[in-house]
Formats: structure tokens, C-alpha cells, sequence
């Protein structure tokens, strides 16, 4: 088994990070990080891949992934794709009987969102691309989980998403939304049943296998566009070495096949990609060259 010390580099969580579409503005929002073993959450992948990348592990040689929201601001709303883990940390240990180690940090999103001067009654969408845990973790404000954080915000998720995971056998495993968090969705939110217009420029586009209703999100600007991946993938790894298989993915052959049709979309023009997992940065395109595969990432 690889080592941590084999594998040491300097990653972090992503900070801060803005992508311009013209007439659309994407931000990555940080919330916090979750640190995870590599050989755990990608037990096929060669080492000799890993070797390759120091770039996605910290100096521990634990594998970071970035945990936040991404921000989509259009001439007409502002929209938010995933609310992160919310103010809480968490030991992986603890939380899967010693099977897995690492931590899962949040509690920074509302300070993300000031710092690009909006505050959450801004917020006129929110969109989530699935319901675990680390993507609904501000749902419900910290000093009382029973009122909204974004009080004008409507939700739309995937109804074979929410179908899923508000049933109360689901909600015990503590993988995603809390039996209060499902209460303020029901209040307003709005479950299509496959492929959806959101706005004008946001679209949600079915990729399940990671759970049921696992969405990416679309996002049409007027000099490109982007998608938003969720928890489609997870490293960038998956995209200059794709066929990588995720513990965590419910369903691993619906999960390749949603990211062999994410592979198509990131290989027209013009077109980004918004790793929300993503450490040190979220946003690049994916360039194929002689036969290779390169990420230019957004300065």
C-alpha cells in the first residue's frame, strides 16, 4: 500500500474563485474541506496514477477535497448549486466504525458569500445537484435549524433524488439531509422529474449513479459555458484519467455512464468544467492532445 509520506504535496481547499461567461459570473464559494485516504474512496486506481499527482494531496499525503458551493450570478437571478457541510467538523473515523479515515470541516459559506458582497436574502435559487450532507449543510441557520438561511431562496432537486433520501430508513444512515432539513424542503421545494430549465441560462441535466438523482448543473453564458459536476466526479484525476471507480457511488455503472456523457459535454467548444471537490481550484477545461488528456484550469 502507498504511503502518506509517498504521497505528500501541497494542496488545500480551493479558495475564492470567480469564472466569467460573458454575461454570467460563476464563484466558487468556500465552505470548508474534507480530507480522505486516496487508496479508500478510489480503491481500483493504480498507484502510479496517484504518484503522478502530488498536486491533490497535502503535505500529510491525505487526498483534499474542496468543499463549499458554486455561486451563478445571470442578468436575471442569483443562484446557488449545493449549500455545503455548514458550521460543524466531523472525524471520518468516527462516523464509519474506524472503515475510513479523515475529516469533513465546514462553516464558512456565509463568509464566502459576504465576501463577494451578497447576503443570503440575495440568493433567489437554490439548486442541488444531490442531498448528502456536505451539499445541504446551510439549509437551516446554525442558531436555529428550523428557519431557512436563505429566506426568498426557492429549491429544486431531482425527484428521484428527493424521492430517495426523505424517507426515513434513508435519513437514519447520516449520509444526507436530517429529518429538519427535510421539513424546510418541503416547504418550498420543486422536484422535475429529468432534465429541467432552471433559468434561462441553468439547466439541470440527470447524471445518477453517485445516488439516484444525482444532477450536474448547466450553465449557459454569453462566451461559454459550464458545468457544474457535483459529485459526478470527485478528483481531477477522474478527468485526465477517466474510468476511476468512487467508493461512495450507490450505483458504479450508472455512475460511468453519467461521467462518459459528462466526458462528451466537456469535449465541445468552449465549454468549462466546475469541480466543486475539486483542491487548490474548481474551475478549467479539459484538453485532449496526441492522444492526452490536460486540464487547463482558470488562472
Amino acid at each position: 500500500m502507498t504511503s502518506r509520506t509517498e504521497l505528500s504535496g501541497q494542496a488545500d481547499s480551493a479558495p475564492i474563485t470567480r469564472l466569467d461567461l460573458g454575461d454570467v459570473e460563476l464563484a466558487f464559494l468556500p465552505d470548508g474541506v474534507h480530507h480522505v485516504e486516496a487508496h479508500s474512496q478510489f480503491p481500483t486506481t493504480p498507484r502510479a496514477i496517484w504518484h503522478a499527482h502530488p498536486e491533490v494531496f497535502d503535505r500529510d499525503g491525505m487526498l483534499v477535497m474542496s468543499v463549499g458551493s458554486v455561486l451563478v450570478r445571470t442578468p436575471d437571478e442569483v443562484v446557488l448549486v449545493d449549500l455545503g457541510f455548514g458550521p460543524r467538523t466531523i472525524d471520518i473515523a468516527d462516523v464509519t466504525n474506524g472503515a475510513h479515515r479523515g475529516d469533513l470541516v465546514g462553516g464558512r459559506l456565509l463568509d464566502s458569500l459576504a465576501a463577494v458582497d451578497l447576503t443570503p436574502d440575495r440568493v433567489d435559487t437554490v439548486v442541488f445537484t444531490h442531498l448528502h450532507i456536505d451539499h445541504v449543510g446551510w439549509l437551516g441557520r446554525p442558531e436555529d435549524p428550523a428557519r431557512h438561511t436563505f429566506e426568498r431562496a426557492r429549491y429544486l432537486v431531482l425527484r428521484d433524488e428527493w424521492n430517495h433520501w426523505r424517507r426515513p430508513e434513508r435519513m437514519a444512515l447520516g449520509t444526507s439531509v436530517t429529518e429538519a432539513q427535510v421539513a424546510l424542503l418541503s416547504e418550498r421545494i420543486e422536484t422535475p422529474a429529468g432534465r429541467h430549465t432552471v433559468t434561462s441560462r441553468v439547466t439541470l441535466v440527470p447524471t445518477p449513479g453517485h445516488t439516484p438523482g444525482h444532477a450536474c448543473v448547466h450553465v449557459q453564458g454569453s462566451t461559454g459555458r459550464a458545468l457544474i459536476l457535483g459529485d459526478a466526479l470527485h478528483c481531477p484525476i477522474e478527468l485526465v484519467h477517466p474510468g476511476q471507480t468512487f467508493v461512495f457511488d450507490e450505483h458504479h455503472g450508472l455512475a460511468a455512464g453519467s461521467r462518459a456523457a459528462i466526458d462528451r459535454i466537456l469535449a465541445e467548444p468552449a465549454t468549462w468544467f466546475a469541480g466543486g471537490h475539486f483542491p487548490n481550484r474548481v474551475f478549467g477545461r479539459l484538453r485532449r492532445t496526441d492522444g492526452r488528456r490536460h486540464i487547463d484550469w482558470e488562472a
